[in-house]
């Protein structure tokens, strides 16, 4: 079969291993070019001479004369819109100790064939993505992207699990108190319109779905990826977001959209908070500085931009990535019965905003005529 021009360069000093990872590639992917190398130190002298351009990189930790974390530092270097892997078999470190801007990545040993697919997977996804070059550049140099939490993990192993129920489901969640408290809240959150409030947990999580709570999950448990965005800042924009997904989703169901399409919408919302809080993590205040300040992508917002590509990597499906990528282009018409998610959620901000302004009058009686049936379940449940 002919190439595919994706180019993968497999590193590891254990001949076992980069027989059996080969082997591993040509079966899952075998259009694409493998080369494997055994020597790490000449790694570049390699690909040099070789005129190599690899798209994906995979390294093991633990080698002779140079640790993995070290090369591939040297390949982001030489080769910055590749996308890199760490992997590693060394229990004594920690694997979110191991993370930083040098790695997309990392894969602790023993592996299932199910994640290295994910890595195949993100890679191709992250190549396809309408990234120009520069853009890539620059994604790859911020220090502050978040890595997955550990519990959210578990989560996404759930939802993946047929033996794995919503009881199950919950019993992980409960590990985390603050996150009980804020699942509880949205699922009593009157923008959904449920009659009766609950307090049990599994009923939230029935009510909300597990992959919405798992998006919440990430989004509040990502305080620990952050060391210089405080609490109160962090907790502040995740809430706008819950805020943002839930009126959202009420102005979905006005205009008929099914129980897919929201989920699909809430999603986005809240998960569009990830580039928020990175960008503020890197110090850039929205009040002092221009809306774009990193200008990663034409016509793109950074903060979208960073949300999408965070997205990718962390193996969530690419069709919410591309709506969380699109939410900063949506220009309101007065046809909502047209409007896809950046539309709607464009105009559950400009809702929200008024409510924070205390200008909700103001705010309804500028409204089009055909965006005035929109505002009346907006406004009840805050009456």
């Amino acid at each position: 079969m002919a190439s595919s021009g994706f180019h993968v360069l497999y590193i590891d000093d254990d001949k076992f291993m980069l027989k059996a990872a080969s082997r591993l590639l040509r079966r899952l992917r075998p259009e694409w070019s493998v080369t494997l190398i055994e020597e790490p130190i000449s790694w570049l002298n390699y690909v040099t001479s070789h005129s190599i351009s690899p798209d994906l990189v995979l390294c093991d930790l633990l080698m002779p004369g140079i640790r993995g974390d070290e090369l591939l530092v040297q390949v982001r270097k030489q080769f910055p819109n590749s996308t890199r892997a760490l992997i590693t078999g060394d229990t004594t470190v920690e694997i979110d100790a191991l993370s930083n801007n040098w790695t997309h990545f990392i894969l602790p040993k023993p592996f299932t064939e199910k994640d290295f697919e994910l890595v195949l997977t993100c890679a191709e996804r992250l190549r396809t993505f309408p990234f120009s070059s520069l853009c890539r550049e620059k994604l790859a140099g911020i220090e502050s992207l978040p890595v997955m939490p550990s519990i959210v993990k578990q989560l996404e192993r759930c939802i993946k699990d047929d033996q794995c129920g919503c009881a199950e489901f919950a019993q992980i969640v409960a590990n985390e108190p603050p996150l009980v408290g804020q699942v509880l809240k949205a699922a009593n959150s009157a923008y959904f319109g449920f009659e009766t409030q609950t307090s049990s947990l599994n009923t939230a999580v029935s009510r909300l779905g597990m992959s919405v709570v798992s998006a919440f999950a990430l989004a509040m448990l990502s305080r620990h990826c952050f060391k210089r965005l405080n609490n109160t800042e962090h907790e502040r924009i995740v809430l706008h977001h819950r805020d943002l997904a839930s009126v959202s989703v009420t102005i979905a169901k006005m205009l008929g959209w099914d129980s897919e399409q929201q989920e699909k919408l809430y999603l986005v919302c809240l998960l569009s908070a990830i580039g928020k809080l990175t960008l503020r993590e890197m110090g850039y205040v929205p009040e002092v500085c221009k809306e774009n300040p990193l200008a990663l992508q034409h016509q793109y917002q950074d903060s979208d931009v960073i949300s999408a590509y965070v997205l990718i990597l962390w193996g969530y499906d690419l069709k919410v990535a591309e709506a969380v990528l699109e939410l900063g282009r949506a220009k309101l018409g007065e046809d909502p019965t047209h409007w896809g998610i950046c539309h709607i959620a464009k105009f559950a901000n400009t809702f929200l905003e008024a409510q924070s302004e205390a200008s909700l009058n103001d705010w309804h009686d500028s409204l089009p005529d055909k965006l005035v049936m929109l505002s009346k379940p907006l406004l009840s449940p805050v009456e």
